[in-house]
This record gives structure tokens, C-alpha cells and sequence, in this order.
């Protein structure tokens, strides 16, 4: 992140969210050696270094980052002289809010840590509806803010911003095989190996739970409480925020909490209305209901870090699952206090990983995003339809990008028509029923499960020889996680734009990125302790021919705040190079890196990804650009895939019916593909799409279809069977000109690499390598 300056006549400014804090030597407070405690802005001429901030430490409190040399501070006793300091002033009125504050409604403050907030509310007059307390700021909600109020408040010193507080809401079995082995392959690769969840706990906080359901209850232990009991078969605490003390009375934290980790019966025999990660442990946070048209969740915590997150990490959760944001009609797409208080706490604790669903608001419109989502450090999900639709994106789910440019969300999985455990409002029922509920509210919990799998990869040893070996196990940072499901995301076949602000890096598929002993990928992971400024790492790695390459580089930045105007604190670079030339992170075109352009300044999320490169040695390195709060740890996924060859096996042009006729199509297709798609295109009128293999389909029958508003439809389908196929172009309206083609496709290389292959594909670097695991043939 920079210091960014703007020429207003001849004085230059800093940039912040709210506007330009012009850097006037009248407004130089170190020239006016202004002697009473107050929060300002300081400028240094370059990065501080550790030595300089201790220096400044006995001076002034460092509240914030605005840039990479520009801080928010607390003068204790006044400004005083520091090595380095260029230009230090006040904040004025009109740049601590966006805009007129919009009275009659509630209101954030944040004002210095540094003080006393009750004594400065009650000097000031106000009725505060929480206070929360942290090292960059204090937090006062209010629920009425007034002209009076704004007016005697606005030039107080220790005040430094303010913004609408966003009341939360709720964001409301064809998911477990779309996002482990991909569309149209009902399989369950992950956990076929073993891998479904357990001694992995995953935190819920949602409107509850009905905590006798089948897939919930423990006929030993009965129900859950507050207090953790690992001895509980599914729900080893439930924390009654309100102290309500009935369970789910809206049915959505049940539905959240089935799609995680629900087991249904018999238990341990695992079926498809499971959730994601069936052997997984809950702790439930009930935050109540209450339809107020604002707040679903009237009982959810104001202070996110210590009363919503840290009592679940002191119990054991590594993971934390939200199906609810902000209210979309108090504004979005913003970085608030709340998501401040996200990427704390993931600065603070590297190996929890939190989960937000995206909104519903739609992606055909303006930037819809709600925060918390809209923080750095955790992971957004998007919505793509259920089952064989999960092809696109579901229409409400909302899209990025936030307003300082950073692409969300971050992924997406399967929100639309989602089936999961059903709420009866009756603990002593023992029910089993089944809901089908659509919203990222969905998604969410999906994404949740599925990262409790791929922690428990790398927790059980999974990696690198992809058998569990507990020598190799190590607990993943939250950015290993959040690179990992990164890695796996897989294109949505009817977006044009990937990577986008639509559908992040695709839907998650974790067969694309977990590495098992038989698979013909090579999957590499590092986790850096950490980089400062004009440091950096390199590795080398050696690119066979025929392959795609995936590089992702994730970090936990440092927390920024809601008065920045890039919300980047610590800054590195992504690039590799080799024989197919030099790229650079986030320079690409539909999703294939190019050669060139400028580095990305705005995301801590980077990918470099190359279809069939020239095959040879490739340079990796990551470089701190700018690290003001170093050093900055990172993770890194390289993930190399077989480059498939696409086959044409039948291609007709200028297909023409009238309203009702249908056109029938027949082709073979041999063993051992990957991936057949048939299509048509072009033309004019509606023609619908049947797919059906060993016999001619109908509009009735068939095993697939794809029956749009016009001519241009597509199926894929994984790992089809061999044999013969046949497809029927139905008239819904007259059609003419439409082109029918179908493709498959199948690898370049064999479907297993040799020890010798798959070490050469590793980088260069020091890693344990156990010789005998190290190959993806089967014995003889």
C-alpha cells in the first residue's frame, strides 16, 4: 500500500477513504508544536523500521496503517519530534464519515483506545448501546444519532470515525459430489480416502439448532450445553447468547448446521443428505431470532473478537461458518469496523479460518457485497445452483468488487435448492426431516465443510505422498487453507469472465488440488514465516510438457481500518519465470496469465496460472514489496495438472427444425476419457438440449439437459461412460443455422507418474521426502 499524493494547487495530500487529507504546512502540528493529547495522522518519509517505532512508542500510540509510511496515532502529551517524521496533523470533521451523517438511524464510533470511553460518552452526552475495546480503537454503538449530537462530537479530538451501523441478517444433498469430484460425476473422491471431517471442529454462529434431529443428536450424552464435552457425538457445546433457551426458532442454524456437519442415520454409514464433513464436531452459537426488518440475529455479539470468535478458538474451532452479513440497505461493498475486527483476529490467531457468505443481492447490478465478507483474511462465498447447476451462478448471489478494488468474492459452491436438516421447533421430537433452502446462506456452510476436509488433509498427513502418514502431519495457517480451496476452484462453465467479481476463482472441487496416491496432479505447499520490505523467497520449479500450472500466493494481511483508502497494509509480489517468458500475479486474461503488466497493489490474493507452457526449470519468488507491519508470513499451493487433448467427434453446421421437430444425434465414445461436452450454438430460435446414453432421449427421458431461451446450450459430463451416446435437439421454437458439436477430452500423459516424474515436478527446496510414497502408479 502507498502513500498516495495529489496536487491540490501546489500542496500535496494523502488519499484516505473518505477524501483527501491535504499535507499543508498551516496544518503541520509538528510545526505548531501542539502540545495536548489528541488522535492525528503522521507521515514519514520512508517504512519505519522496528527501532523507529519503538522510538515513536514513547511518544504516540500506532492505531492504524493508512499507507506503507502514514499512520493514525494518539499523541500521548503532543506532537513530538521523531526521527523520520515528515508531516503530522488533525483529522477534520468532514473526512471522519462518507458524506452528511444520515441522522435518526444507529452509529459506529471509533474513537482513541487510549482514553476512557465511558467517561467520554458520558462527558459527551451519550447513551451508548455497547462499547467494545481494542488495541486500535474503541468501538461505541448508538443506536439514534442526532444533529445535536454529530455537531457537539464532529471536532473532538479523540474521535476519528464514524459510519452507519449495519444491522445483520440471515442470507438465506447436491453438494457433497459437485464440490469434491466436479458436475456430472457423482462421485466422492475425499471421502473415499478416509477423510470426512474427523477430529475437526467447525464453529456456527446462526439462529440456533434443533439439537435433537437424527442428524445432531447423541442418545448417550443427550443434549448439548455451554460447556464443551468432546464426549458428544456431533455438538460438543451450545452457547445460548440470549439465554433464550429455545434452541432454533427459525430453522435457518439447523439447515447451516446439516449442511457442515450433519450425520444422519444409520450414523457412520454416510449418505447423501450428509453433510460436507459428516464425521466433524459443531459448536453452535445461537444469536436468536427476531424479525424486526433489520436484525435476524438480535443477540449477536458487538465485539466479533472476543465474544464471538475467541471462545469458539478456546474450545477447539479452527473453523467459523456465517451465513449473514450486513443489512444491504445500509450500504455495501465497504470495509467496516466489523471486518477490521475479522482480520484481527486472524492476524492474531494464523491457523483459524472464518467463512462469510456473500449476500443476495444479485450480480447483474451494481457491487452488492455485505460485509463482514468484504474483509481480507477470511473467506466469501459465493452461490452457484445445486447439483448438474451448478454449471452458473445462482441470480442472487451478490458480487464484488469492494470499494477499493479487491476482487469477492474469494469462491463459490452450491447455494441454490440445497437439502439439508429440518427444523420442527420441537426439542423432544427426535425428527429427522429434510428442508430444501436456497441463499449464499447455503454456500457458506458448504465452503465450511469442505475446508474442514482439507485441514484434516494436511492434519492427518495426507500430504505429500497422499496416504495418511503421521510424520508428515502439520497444522495448516488459515492462508494454506484459504489457498488450497482457492486452488481447486474450477471455471463456471456458463460465466465468461474468470477470475471475476462474480464468481471469485470458480467453484470449489477439491479433487482438482488434493493430491492421493493413483492421481497424475503434483501438488507442492510452503507456508513462510514471514518477509519484510525488499525481502523475498524464491524456489525453483521444474514444468513438464502438457501441463497446467496454478500458483496462488495467499497472506493474512495486517487489519486495516475503515478510514483507509486501500485496505492492503503489507504488500507482496507474485512472479515466475522461465522458458515460456516472465509473469507476474493477477495479470490475466480469462483466467491465463499473461507476459507483462504492472503488479497487483490492492489483494492479498495473487495466482499465476499457465495453460501448456514450454516445459523446462521456472523461477518462482514472492518479494515484500512494502511491509510496514512485517514481517508478513504466506502460503503457497503449486499445483500441476495434466493439460487434457480435446477430440471432435462430431460436428454438424446449419441445423435447422420448426416449432416441435426434434433432431437426434449418435456417437461412441472410448474408455478412460475425462470429460465430454456436447453443444450447440449460433443460429436463431430456441433449441433445447437432451443427452442420454444407450438409447435415444426425450424431452421426458434423458440423463442430461440443457434448455436455455436459445440456441446456444451445453452438457458436460465427467468421466463418461464408453459406449454409445445419443442427443436430441428439440424445437422448442423454430430454429436455423445452429451448429451441433461434441468434444471429449483425454490426457496428454498416463494416468500415473513414476517417482522420478513426480520429484522432478516438486521445487527445489527442503522438504522430507519419503522415497517410497513418492509415486502415483500402482504396485505390481
Amino acid at each position: 500500500m502507498f502513500l498516495i499524493f495529489f496536487l491540490l494547487g501546489s500542496e500535496p495530500g494523502l488519499a484516505l477513504r473518505s477524501g483527501t487529507l491535504p499535507m499543508t504546512a498551516a496544518g503541520n502540528t509538528l510545526l505548531q508544536k501542539r502540545q495536548e493529547p489528541h488522535v492525528g495522522v503522521a507521515v514519514f518519509e520512508t517504512n519505519l523500521s522496528d527501532r523507529q517505532k519503538e522510538t515513536l512508542k514513547q511518544h504516540a500510540a500506532l492505531l492504524a496503517p493508512l499507507s506503507a509510511n502514514s499512520y493514525l496515532v494518539h499523541w500521548y502529551s503532543g506532537v513530538q519530534k521523531v526521527p523520520g517524521l515528515k508531516w503530522t496533523g488533525d483529522l477534520p470533521s468532514h473526512l471522519k464519515t462518507i458524506g452528511s451523517p444520515q441522522f435518526a438511524r444507529p452509529y459506529h464510533l471509533l474513537i482513541s483506545p487510549c482514553i476512557d470511553a465511558y467517561a467520554w460518552c458520558q462527558k459527551n452526552r451519550i447513551h451508548a448501546d455497547s462499547i467494545v475495546g481494542n488495541p486500535q480503537f474503541s468501538l461505541i454503538r448508538i443506536s439514534n444519532l442526532d444533529a445535536d449530537t454529530w455537531s457537539h462530537i464532529q471536532a473532538d479530538p479523540f474521535l476519528f470515525w464514524l459510519e452507519p451501523y449495519q444491522p445483520k441478517r440471515l442470507l438465506n444433498d447436491r453438494s457433497v459430489w459437485v464440490c469434491q469430484a466436479g458436475l456430472n460425476n457423482m462421485t466422492t473422491p475425499v471421502h473415499d480416502q478416509g477423510i470426512l471431517g474427523q477430529n475437526q471442529i467447525v464453529a456456527v454462529m446462526d439462529t440456533g439448532l434443533d439439537a435433537d434431529h437424527c442428524m445432531f443428536f447423541d442418545s448417550t450424552n443427550g443434549l448439548p450445553n455451554g460447556t464443551l464435552n468432546l464426549s458428544q457425538r456431533k455438538v460438543v457445546a451450545y452457547m445460548d447468547l440470549g439465554m433464550e433457551g429455545n434452541w432454533d426458532s427459525q430453522g435457518h442454524g439447523t439447515h447451516v448446521a446439516g449442511s457442515i456437519a450433519g450425520d444422519n442415520i444409520p450414523y457412520d454409514q454416510h449418505n447423501n443428505f450428509d453433510g460436507m464433513a459428516p464425521s466433524a464436531k459443531l459448536i453452535i452459537q445461537d444469536g436468536g431470532y427476531m424479525i424486526d426488518d433489520f436484525a435476524d440475529l438480535p443477540f449477536l455479539p458487538a465485539d466479533y473478537y472476543n465474544d464471538l470468535f475467541l471462545p469458539t478458538y478456546t474450545m477447539g474451532a479452527r473453523i467459523h461458518s456465517n451465513s449473514w452479513g450486513a443489512h444491504e440497505n445500509f450500504g455495501t461493498n465497504n470495509y467496516t469496523v466489523e471486518c477490521q475486527m475479522c482480520d484481527q483476529f486472524i492476524w492474531d490467531h494464523p491457523d483459524f479460518s472464518i467463512f462469510f457468505a456473500a449476500g443476495n443481492e444479485g450480480h447483474n447490478g451494481p457491487p452488492s457485497m455485505t460485509d463482514p465478507a468484504t474483509a481480507k483474511n477470511l473467506i466469501a462465498v459465493g452461490a452457484t445452483g445445486g447439483g448438474n447447476s451448478a454449471s452458473g451462478m445462482a441470480s442472487f448471489s451478490s458480487n464484488g468488487p469492494v470499494q477499493d478494488g479487491r476482487m469477492k468474492p474469494d469462491l463459490t459452491a452450491p447455494g441454490a435448492g440445497i437439502h439439508s436438516a429440518q427444523n420442527d421447533n420441537n426439542i423432544n421430537s427426535m425428527n429427522c426431516g429434510q428442508a430444501t433452502l436456497s441463499g449464499t446462506s447455503m454456500a457458506c456452510p458448504t465452503a465450511a465443510g469442505l475446508a474442514a476436509l482439507v485441514r484434516q488433509y494436511y492434519v492427518d498427513g495426507f500430504y505429500p505422498s497422499g496416504t495418511a502418514n503421521g510424520p508428515d502431519a502439520f497444522t495448516p495457517s488459515a492462508a494454506l487453507i484459504k489457498a488450497t480451496l482457492l486452488a481447486s476452484g474450477t471455471p463456471m462453465e456458463a460465466m465468461s469472465e474468470f477470475p471475476s467479481n462474480i464468481q471469485g476463482y470458480g467453484r470449489i472441487t477439491l479433487d482438482q488440488v488434493l493430491y492421493f496416491a493413483g492421481d497424475n496432479e503434483s501438488l507442492w505447499t510452503y507456508e513462510h514465516t514471514g518477509l519484510q520490505t525488499a525481502t523475498s523467497y524464491m524456489v525453483n520449479i521444474n514444468v513438464a510438457e502438457h501441463q497446467e500450472v496454478k500458483v496462488f500466493l495467499v497472506w493474512s494481511d495486517y487489519p486495516s481500518t475503515p478510514i483507509a483508502s486501500t485496505n492492503l497494509v503489507n504488500d507482496l509480489d507474485l512472479s515466475l519465470s522461465g522458458p515460456s517468458g516472465s509473469f507476474i500475479g493477477n495479470n490475466w486474461v480469462n483466467g491465463v496469465s499473461q507476459t507483462g503488466g504492472s503488479p497487483d497493489r490492492i489483494n492479498n490474493v495473487e495466482m499465476i496460472r499457465l495453460i501448456d507452457p514450454q516445459s523446462g526449470n521456472y523461477s518462482l519468488m514472492v518479494n515484500g514489496f512494502a511491509v510496514p507491519e512485517g514481517p508478513q508470513p504466506f502460503a503457497l499451493v503449486i499445483l500441476q495438472r495434466p493439460v487434457p487433448q480435446t477430440i471432435t467427434v462430431l460436428s454438424e453446421t446449419n441445423q435447422t427444425a420448426t416449432m416441435g421437430q426434434d433432431l437426434f444425434f449418435q456417437w461412441e465414445i472410448p474408455a478412460d476419457v475425462l470429460s465430454m461436452q456436447v453443444r450447440s450454438s449460433g443460429g436463431t430460435g430456441d433449441a433445447d438440449l437432451y443427452v442420454r446414453f444407450g438409447a435415444q432421449p426425450s424431452t421426458s427421458i434423458f440423463d442430461f439437459k440443457s434448455d436455455g431461451s436459445t440456441s446456444n446450450e451445453s452438457v458436460v459430463v465427467s468421466n463418461p461412460q464408453a459406449g454409445t451416446w445419443h442427443a436430441l435437439l428439440h424445437a422448442f421454437s423454430t430454429f436455423s443455422g445452429v451448429s451441433f458439436e461434441v468434444t471429449y477430452q483425454i490426457p496428454y500423459t498416463s494416468s500415473c507418474l513414476t517417482y522420478q516424474e513426480l520429484l522432478d515436478s516438486w521445487p527445489t527446496h527442503s522438504v522430507l521426502v519419503l522415497v517410497d510414497a513418492l509415486t502415483t502408479c500402482p504396485s505390481n
